[in-house]
């Protein structure tokens, strides 16, 4: 038991006694600390893990200025070029600098100053006609080839004038990285769709004529050997069949890719191209622009393709009736050539049938793709230009002056 002393007659007192009972003093008690401790427990607990927290905050923020210094150091270390310490001898009124030339220090090499003042050389560009992955991983070739296209397509570009059409190509190499080849040598919108776990890691567009490609995310890598448009990596084309040119194909595609094909698909199952198994029951996956429209027009301003107006065939000329730009022609409209033949002393002999020939009312561009049955025969009209574009198989009569323009009016 603690006990207390009386300040006026020295008597000794327990500690609950307040009052001294021989002299009748105030004893004065000492502050009970174990009291102030569990009474202010909470208090004090709180006060504690607030003080460390903000110790906590201060050491973070400490560490983080000291690992950005330390990683701007790395990067002047790694980017900026050692610091060059000049070595020389004593030099003195009696030893001029001349006597002695001058060496500089890199590293464990010294150089003269002939060599200082040489020109860095240059690193080699990167080569043209190689496919730089952004995944350096073993991937698989496959080859996708035909002439051209196997659908009609409204989408018409390139300045061949032949006919674009659509090929769409199914992935179905589940768990697999692959290099997907695409060839033609007519002008051919690629459409593809994969599987989810296929992995399309890049693709190269081939051909004589103009390849464009739909379908995959906007960061696969793409390389263009085509010759329409003059990309630096020099085209190639076969249709691959015996006494082709395969030996040379595939060695142009190991070239490119760095792996020989692991298999040619030439042959469409159903209307399109399958690379793997055919699985109705794969989830497919393709990454369509909102807008495919602006897409194709986007990418041949981007390429510097022209991109046509008027849709090919038959659905070209709809276009043009449904514009105005083209009526059907009557039995007065080939008659009056006829005249205006005659009057210019040229032939009257047509080969104009009803139903199959117009009368161009203002500037058309020719549909493509207009060749044996798809070609029709258009009359001129005064002060119209003549279309632009492919005449194919088309004929022409100017009502200006009677005369025909086109492969059959020689016959």
């Amino acid at each position: 038991m603690e006990y207390l002393k009386c300040p006026w007659c020295g008597c000794s007192h327990n500690r609950y006694e307040n009052k001294c009972a021989n002299c009748g003093g105030v004893l004065e008690h000492k502050p009970d600390i174990y009291k102030a401790i569990i009474k202010n427990h909470r208090t004090g607990v709180e006060d504690l893990t607030s003080v460390v927290k903000r110790i906590a905050r201060y050491l973070a923020i400490l560490g983080l200025i000291m690992a950005t210094t330390l990683c701007y150091f790395i990067y002047r270390q790694i980017t900026e070029p050692k610091s060059l310490k000049i070595i020389s001898s004593a030099v003195s009124e009696q030893n001029p600098p001349q006597s002695k030339p001058m060496s500089i220090a890199t590293g464990s090499a010294y150089l003269t100053p002939v060599q200082i003042n040489k020109k860095p050389q240059k690193l080699p560009a990167p080569n043209p006609c190689k496919l730089h992955l952004a995944i350096n991983s073993k991937s698989n070739v496959y080859l996708v080839t035909s002439y051209s296209g196997l659908h009609s397509s409204k989408y018409q570009f390139g300045a061949s004038g032949h006919e674009v059409k659509e090929s769409e190509v199914i992935i179905n190499k589940p768990g697999e990285n692959i290099i997907l080849v695409l060839m033609a040598y007519d002008p051919v919108l690629w459409k593809i769709k994969k599987t989810f776990s296929t992995l399309v890691n890049g693709v190269v567009l081939a051909g004589y004529h103009e390849q464009m490609l739909y379908g995959l995310p906007k960061l696969t890598p793409v390389l263009q050997a085509v010759y329409e448009t003059k990309t630096e990596c020099s085209y190639f084309y076969d249709n691959l069949e015996p006494g082709g040119q395969k030996q040379y194909i595939e060695q142009r595609i190991q070239d490119i890719t760095g792996t020989l094909p692991s298999e040619i698909i030439n042959s469409p199952q159903n209307g399109k191209f399958y690379v793997g198994d055919i699985d109705s029951n794969s989830k497919l996956l393709e990454y369509p622009d909102k807008d495919i429209d602006l897409f194709i027009k986007n990418k041949a301003e981007e390429r510097g393709v022209t991109l046509d107006e008027v849709a090919p065939n038959e659905e070209g000329i709809r276009q043009l009736l449904r514009e105005g730009k083209i009526r059907p022609a009557g039995t007065n409209d080939i008659e009056n050539w006829a005249k205006v033949a005659v009057q210019h002393n040229n032939s009257p002999r047509h080969r104009m049938i009803l139903g199959r020939t117009y009368v161009i009312l203002s500037d058309i561009q020719f549909p493509r793709g207009m060749y044996g049955a798809h070609s029709r025969s258009f009359i001129l009209n005064n002060n119209v230009s003549l279309p632009t574009g492919n005449i194919a198989h088309n004929t022409v009569y100017l009502l200006e002056n009677g005369i025909c323009e086109g492969v059959v009016c020689n016959f």
